[in-house]
């Protein structure tokens, strides 16, 4: 019957057991061992530890394990505080959620904890509606401003705008047809859709941008990640490469060369491609005429609206 050569944890010997022993005993200090397999599933070595170590590393791979069923002692947790006018490190102990830094004595939670993550997403929902209060009420002004010189009341612009759910061409399009001079309204509709159309234009400037290799400032074709986190055409960051070991946009040492490719960003490229073809095969005169404030003005700011929608897609 095969025997397998195994070393006492305790005092060092060899042992010789037969293949179908679960349990060695050391002859010489009477040592009870058992047999372990690594947890790491790429691993899975078998290990024979006595009985009375219940942390143990692998031989193979280095992974610290415990014992199956051994509760290890939970250490105490190192943070810095929260407060970036103090920054003091402290040590928190084990189960702790809630602490107060002994030197600025400001109460905050441990982070991680399913409290601290629950007011984050708390703090997040606010700071996103205070944003958005801040673009509406941004939003409001402007149009304030824009029916002033019309002889609309900034009382009446508030109204209409809080009626139409604060979307700005529902509110252009009520404010418009509340004009009774037809001249003043097509001149107020012309305005409106020229602001929008310099909106439009930002946007697709913010979306270029952003689909710009930082070497090359131009429009990609195969945008990869490196290992600063940013994205490059890949002809461009291979030359870059060859000469640097530096990142092109941080300066700082790249920890490999590895490209990886980019395949949400070239999507969103080819998307953004074929929409400037198509605007430039039905792309509309320069100057555009406005008849009158009715549904020739409607038709006007749908259209706009609907090239809005799809900057805002190409922008997400």
């Amino acid at each position: 019957m095969p025997r397998r050569r195994l070393q006492c944890g305790g005092c060092a010997a060899i042992i010789k057991v037969g293949s179908h022993v679960t349990r060695p005993v050391c002859p010489r200090c009477n040592t009870a061992h058992t047999f372990i397999k690594c947890g790491k599933p790429s691993c899975a070595t078998l290990m024979c530890l006595p009985e009375n170590v219940n942390q143990f590393s692998c031989p193979r791979c280095g992974v610290q394990l415990a014992r199956p069923g051994f509760a290890q002692p939970k250490q105490p947790t190192v943070v810095r505080c929260g407060n970036s006018a103090c920054s003091y490190l402290l040590s928190v102990a084990p189960g702790v959620t809630r602490f107060s830094c002994p030197q600025c004595r400001v109460v905050q939670l441990l982070p991680g904890t399913d409290e601290a993550n629950k007011r984050k997403a708390e703090l997040d929902e606010e700071r996103r509606l205070k944003e958005q209060k801040s673009r509406d009420m941004a939003m409001l002004d402007d149009l304030c401003a824009s029916f002033a010189c019309f002889g609309v009341e900034k009382g009446v612009v508030e109204a209409v705008f809080g009626g139409c759910q604060n979307e700005k061409q529902k509110a252009v399009l009520a404010l418009v047809n509340m004009i009774d001079n037809p001249i003043l309204a097509t001149r107020a509709l012309q305005e409106a859709i020229r602001d929008q159309l310099e909106e439009m234009e930002r946007k697709r400037a913010a979306v270029e941008r952003g689909i710009r290799c930082p070497i090359s400032d131009k429009v990609m074709d195969h945008p990869v990640f490196a290992a600063d986190g940013y994205t490059y055409e890949r002809e461009a960051i291979e030359a870059w490469l060859a000469s640097s070991g530096e990142s092109p946009v941080t300066k700082q040492p790249l920890e490999h060369r590895n490209l990886v490719p980019n395949h949400q960003l070239r999507g969103e490229i080819e998307c953004w491609k074929e929409y400037e073809e198509d605007t430039k095969s039905a792309s509309l005169p320069e100057t555009v005429a406005v008849p009158s404030a009715g549904r020739g003005g409607q038709d006007a700011m749908a259209a706009i609206e609907v090239e809005n929608v799809a900057l805002g897609s190409l922008d997400d």
